[in-house]
């Protein structure tokens, strides 16, 4: 693995999943075990490359990265290795870590099939499998030995991300034709859409309804998906001409609010809101809050959702897992940025140069915004006095 190659964001989050499973096979404490997967989870979704985030001291900006595992990512970019994990994945056979790519295959699965049978790669599981080898070992069986070969022919899915505004893009025609076509009493995109975060996987959508089978059923009619990958009576997925996958959930309105925080995210918010409500003697799920004596609230928005924790209403944009819920008790979470706020723009090029509009056009668009500066950043002319001529006449209309 090049130097490149082993500074990116995959390659960093292999890294602490592998670390995190040699954890789990080593029978370290879970909590240990979870917070490095929550750190591999979120370095996978950063809107950045995490070596950037080193360089500029920002790794502790990013959900999961605590004091420990940021102390671990600094010795890596600094030498390329961390001395700690390498003590602790000695302490297994090396063969166990290529096995966790294969679909299915778990920690304790791959250290035994390493461990017993010797495997260090696919092939040899397969071959191994074929022989009949991995059915004698004890806790698994004829049954295990054949879902074990039929994942070594499934791939790892890996799910590529797109931009925010091209998620949105796709969101906002599927929601618009939804519209059209069914009687809807609410509708949001998900999680990393939902969250604005700066790339999106796959797009979420859920409506509040009471007609679940019309609107299922619209949703899989529309013109542009290619294939329905799934359909049943509450969920559909399916996958769209442009290659990415939507899926849509449905729910009676009564029950929007709760379904609209479980399924917005993100992981280690809603992880760490159910140990909150635990210590309260709640649980939490997409159907509700269930209390003590078993009964559960429902909820239409999540306004009363979160309200009904005691908590300040938690903006999508900032469920991340970081301090939010703390801020959120103590009602000092931070006011967001609205279109609103923005009273100006320091940075904009016209057609004197590489952009589309004239100086009129961008100053008259600007004071429609009801900016209080506009500033224009143009590249120097290539014809000065042509530039400099009109450049006095539009100015001067503007003013006039």
């Amino acid at each position: 693995m090049s130097i490149e190659t082993k500074f990116t964001n995959p390659a960093i989050a292999k890294l602490l999943k592998d670390v995190a499973s040699a954890y789990e096979v080593l029978g370290e404490d879970f909590f240990k075990t979870r917070a490095y997967r929550l750190a591999a989870d979120a370095i996978e979704k950063a809107p950045g490359e995490i070596k950037d985030f080193w360089e500029e001291d920002r790794l502790s900006s990013i959900p999961g990265v605590g004091s420990a595992i940021k102390g671990y990512l600094d010795e890596y970019f600094t030498i390329g290795r961390v001395k700690h994990f390498d003590k602790i994945k000695k302490k297994l056979p090396s063969g166990m870590f290529s096995l966790l790519e294969i679909p299915g295959i778990g920690p304790k699965t791959a250290y035994r099939l390493s461990k017993e049978l010797g495997i260090k790669s696919k092939e040899q599981l397969i071959k191994s499998a074929k022989r009949g080898e991995i059915a004698k070992l004890t806790g698994f069986g004829i049954k295990s030995q054949g879902e074990i070969l039929k994942s070594t022919e499934k791939k790892r899915e890996k799910k590529s991300r797109i931009l925010l505004d091209q998620a949105e893009r796709l969101a906002i025609d599927y929601i618009k034709y939804l519209q059209t076509v069914l009687r809807i009493m609410s509708v949001d995109p998900l999680g990393s859409l939902r969250r604005r975060v700066s790339t999106v996987g796959d797009i979420d959508i859920a409506i509040a309804t009471d007609k679940p089978t019309e609107a299922l059923k619209a949703f899989v009619n529309y013109k542009k998906v290619e294939k329905v990958l799934d359909k049943g009576t509450k969920k559909a997925s399916v996958l769209l001409n442009e290659g990415q996958r939507v899926d849509l959930m449905v729910s009676p309105l009564k029950m929007y609010g709760s379904l609209l925080q479980h399924f917005t995210g993100s992981k280690s918010h809603n992880i760490q809101l159910r140990e909150y409500a635990r210590e309260r003697g709640f649980s939490l799920s997409e159907y509700g809050i269930k209390k003590k004596d078993g009964k559960r609230e429902i909820f239409s928005t999540e306004g009363g959702f979160y309200r009904y924790l005691d908590l300040q209403f938690i903006p999508p944009e900032i469920r991340e897992g970081a301090d939010e819920i703390k801020k959120s008790k103590e009602n000092k979470l931070p006011k967001l940025i609205n279109l609103e706020d923005i009273k100006g723009d320091l940075h904009s090029h016209t057609n004197y140069s590489d952009g589309k509009e004239s100086i009129y056009e961008m100053a008259e668009a600007a004071r429609k915004k009801g900016y209080k500066y506009f500033g224009i950043t143009d590249h120097s002319p290539s014809i000065k006095t042509r530039g400099e001529k009109i450049v006095s006449k539009e100015v001067t209309a503007l003013v006039n």
